[in-house]
C-alpha cells in the first residue's frame, strides 16, 4: 500500500478540526505505515475470495421483546408551531459543519 503523506496527515487533521505539532504528524505517520504493512500482510496471507460475509457471529433468539403498544402519533403541525424557525415543512436548525 501506498504511504501516507505528512501533507495528507495535515490536511485530513484540518478536516478534524485538530492541532498537532511536527512530532505527532511524524508518530502518526509511523503508526500508519505499521497498520498499512500489516493489512498487507493479512492480504498476502489469508485468503478470502470463497469466504460468505457474516453480519454478526452468534445465532440470536429473541424471547424478551415487549408487545407493541397502539401510540397516538401526533400531526406535523402541531409538532411545527413550537420550532423557532420552518422551512419547507421541516424545523430548520443553523448551519453547525463546515
Amino acid at each position: 500500500m501506498e504511504k501516507i503523506s505528512v501533507e495528507k496527515l495535515k490536511e485530513w487533521a484540518l478536516n478534524l478540526k485538530l492541532d498537532m505539532s511536527d512530532s505527532q504528524y511524524a508518530t502518526l505517520q509511523d503508526e500508519f505505515d505499521i497498520l498499512l504493512r500489516q493489512m498487507d500482510r493479512i492480504n498476502q496471507t489469508i485468503d478470502t475470495t470463497h469466504v460468505v460475509p457474516m453480519s454478526f457471529p452468534f445465532d440470536v433468539t429473541f424471547t424478551n421483546l415487549r408487545d407493541d403498544d397502539e401510540v397516538e402519533e401526533s400531526h406535523r403541525d402541531e409538532i411545527l408551531k413550537n420550532a423557532h424557525e420552518v422551512m419547507d415543512g421541516q424545523i430548520k436548525i443553523h448551519k453547525v459543519v463546515e
